[in-house]
């Protein structure tokens, strides 16, 4: 277990820890299997019957690709026999060779084709036609063999649910307590109390975890982002003229000459990019700003640290000298300010007061080390919110889903809920490690905060977005929209526990036009070339949505979705029978025949609950 003096030296923590939150992840999935009451062995058996029957699947299959790779020779030949044969009978008539010896080739010939046409026949399509039956028969048994693994494994399959990695690293790393969900409170306190507004509209939250770390709050936060670029299209056109050149006697002639001309024209286009940040609030420091990016080849070598650093340093100098009368001024230690490297802070005394010589030993260390991740990690304070993006977690899904684990193979379900713990620590650990090597942000607990009044709704829009980000795009697409969506969230009125929102879809539709670039050609003339481009349009289309926050176990939920109760629920208020459930939350889109009641949904979960 991770303990609060262990965050003053974060990298030799991890080293310590990583161990006991595998052991921690492989226990919490042994109770898993053993509630499940799952039979490991028979589903050994059946698996390994299974992967045997594959393995044979695959030597019958080498066997028929041999023979059909043989038979495609033999076919070949057989062709070219009969082209031989063909080319001896023209020759004949055209008297080029001997007789006896085109009427000989030809027999020959002949003889090869149709021993080749009976072998082909005989021998090679008989071992084909009986593989095809041996895999075909295989392949039944195989399946058979998978369908009964998976019943094996359904009870466990079935009891995987969401925020099962929270509840493992909660075991292991208590200090940096994750919430099972991200709810109006902490928003309402991230907000009120250190800045944390709402994304814009060229943003929408396709994931959310919130949490504390020694009462100061903290998110993980996943999301598509659009943003204009552009894009250069090509196009083409054919010309042809004529040249006179010199014939070689003493004259001229003409030649006609072909040219293809390119053009091209860049014009605007959306891009749409995911993009997993954790935001960190704490009042420490609470005026200062600085931002860094990351400028150190981890891994490299003290003759390439000293180098960099010397070069950074005559920068830095620079820098100090150019803004002699401003607020810039360098730390004595230059390895810490190249390194780092965060030299637009606008409070030195503030910077000072975080980075302590314990907190640049840290830093810098955590950014030298190749392993596992070295400086990948952008850093931007802006005065109470700290935003850490690293590059290693860019590509890591933090959102547990439980399908990601079902399998009907138990070890290998075993294996990756393990390994998946692994990780998720691992890019979790590293994305809050510039944060830890400092330690003031872990002795500056934020003081408790009241809250004054009710909150107005039920469900952020940040876990509305999340849900809505789960549905078929189609659901919310406009029309003729030709991009991805930026889906956005609006409250319009809470009744219950449910909220009502607007989902607000932002896409483009695209119109062709054509741009005509005049081009020089070889004949001294300009040509216009045509350009095909596309104008991207914005459009949007606004869809209702009702979210309700009323957990359930997956499991429950998967026993009793087609119950009378939840049936006659989703026929009641859910428009195409569509409705998604995730992390506690329920969404859908109402169908308009009756005014939604939440209390109905909350009795049937309950009912299901007991």
């Amino acid at each position: 277990m991770l303990e609060e003096q262990d965050l003053l030296e974060p990298r030799k923590a991890y080293e310590r820890i990583k161990g006991e939150h595998i052991e921690n992840a492989t226990k919490y999935f042994d109770k898993l299997a053993e509630v499940a009451e799952t039979d490991i062995e028979a589903n050994a058996i059946t698996v390994r019957k299974y992967y045997e029957t594959m393995d044979q699947i695959k030597d019958a299959d080498k066997i028929r690709s041999k023979k059909k790779s043989q038979r495609g020779a033999f076919i070949f030949l057989t062709i070219l026999a009969i082209i031989t044969a063909i080319v001896m009978g023209v020759m004949i008539g055209l008297k080029t060779i001997p007789i006896w010896a085109a009427i000989l080739s030809i027999v020959a010939c002949v003889a090869l084709a149709i021993f080749l046409i009976v072998y082909i026949v005989k021998k090679i399509n008989p071992i084909i036609k009986k593989q095809n039956e041996v895999i075909a028969r295989l392949q039944k048994q195989a399946d058979a063999l998978k369908a009964e693994a998976f019943e094996q494994m359904r009870t466990l399959n079935n009891s995987y649910d969401w925020n099962m990695q929270v509840d493992v690293l909660n075991e292991t790393v208590p200090l940096f307590h994750m919430d099972k969900y991200f709810d109006v409170e902490k928003y309402t306190y991230l907000n009120q109390k250190f800045g944390l507004g709402e994304e814009d509209e060229h943003h929408s939250t396709l994931y959310v975890q919130s949490g504390n770390i020694l009462g100061n709050p903290y998110l993980i936060e996943k999301g598509r982002v659009q943003y204009m670029g552009t894009k250069t299209y090509e196009g083409h056109l054919t010309i042809t003229y004529t040249v006179r050149v010199p014939n070689g006697k003493g004259g001229y002639t003409t030649s006609t000459v072909t040219q293809t001309l390119t053009a091209h024209v860049t014009k605007p286009c959306p891009y749409y990019d995911l993009r997993t940040s954790l935001i960190y609030g704490c009042e420490a420091a609470p005026k200062l700003q600085f931002s860094r990016n990351p400028t150190f080849k981890s891994g490299s070598n003290e003759k390439e640290t000293k180098k960099f650093i010397e070069h950074g340093s005559k920068q830095i100098e620079k820098k100090a000298i150019k803004e002699i009368s401003k607020t810039f001024t360098p730390i004595g230690n230059m390895e810490f300010e190249t390194m780092f490297n965060a030299l637009n802070r606008n409070d030195e005394m503030q910077f000072r007061l975080l980075f302590t010589p314990l907190a640049q030993r840290n830093m810098c260390d955590l950014i030298k080390q190749k392993e596992p991740y070295g400086d990948d990690f952008v850093f931007i304070k802006d005065r109470m919110l700290n935003l850490i993006r690293t590059r290693h977690s860019q590509n890591f899904d933090y959102s547990g889903d439980p399908d990601m684990f079902i399998d009907f193979d138990y070890n290998k379900a075993r294996k990756k809920f393990i390994d998946y713990n692994d990780a998720f620590l691992r890019n979790f650990y590293f994305d809050m490690a510039p944060l830890m090597c400092i330690p003031l942000y872990h002795q500056y607990p934020t003081d408790e905060y009241i809250f004054e009044k009710k909150f107005a709704y039920n469900v952020t829009s940040y876990e509305t977005e999340s849900i809505a980000n789960s549905f078929n795009p189609d659901r919310f697409m406009p029309e003729n929209c030709a991009t991805q969506l930026i889906l956005k969230s609006k409250f319009v009125k809470a009744h219950g526990k449910a909220d009502l929102v607007n989902i607000t879809a932002h896409g483009f539709r695209t119109v062709e036009h054509i741009d005509y670039v005049n081009v020089l050609g070889g004949d001294g003339k300009l040509h216009a070339v045509p350009v095909h481009w596309l104008e991207y349009i914005a459009v949007q289309k606004t869809t209702p949505m009702e979210v309700q926050y009323q957990p359930i176990a997956r499991q429950k939920l998967l026993n009793n979705k087609n119950s009378s109760e939840f049936s006659s629920f989703i026929q009641k208020y859910v428009q195409d029978n569509a409705i998604i459930y995730g992390r506690g939350v329920f969404g859908f889109v109402p169908s308009g025949n009756s005014e939604y009641n939440s209390s109905e949904l909350e009795q049937t979960v309950n009912k299901f609950n007991k």
